[in-house]
Formats: structure tokens, C-alpha cells, sequence
């Protein structure tokens, strides 16, 4: 989890143009606002290219589907 000004930096998209999309629903990480400041929740578990994750219970590999917004 990283803050959207930092991910905007590291992006090379600017901070209105993020805010923007995150309006929209068209931003393409889940976001978390924390007070006054936005997290973007990049977790390379479940955005990476493999759709497998251990299951928190277990610990056994399970396949998960994710929905972008």
C-alpha cells in the first residue's frame, strides 16, 4: 500500500489526473482513503499474472478471480 502521490511519481501520471480516475471508477488499482490521505492497494499477490493465492485458513494454493474497477 502505497500513498497516490507517491504512485503517481513513480507512474508518471499527475496527481489531478489520478484523483480523476479514482473519481471515475476508472483507476486501475483498488484505493483506500485514510483520513485525508489516498492509498493505492498494490498487492503483486493478486495483480500479478498467476491467479493464485494461499488460502489464509489453510495455507493451501487456491485459485482466486480479480475484479478491477
Amino acid at each position: 500500500m502505497i500513498r497516490l502521490t507517491e504512485w503517481c511519481e513513480r507512474n508518471g501520471i499527475s496527481y489531478t489526473t489520478a484523483w480523476r480516475l479514482r473519481r471515475d471508477g476508472k483507476f486501475p488499482h483498488p484505493t483506500r482513503k485514510v483520513g485525508r490521505v489516498v492509498f493505492v492497494i498494490e498487492d503483486e499477490e493478486f495483480h500479478g499474472d498467476d491467479k493464485v493465492a494461499n488460502c489464509p485458513r489453510c495455507g493451501e494454493k487456491i485459485e482466486v478471480e480479480v475484479f478491477l474497477r
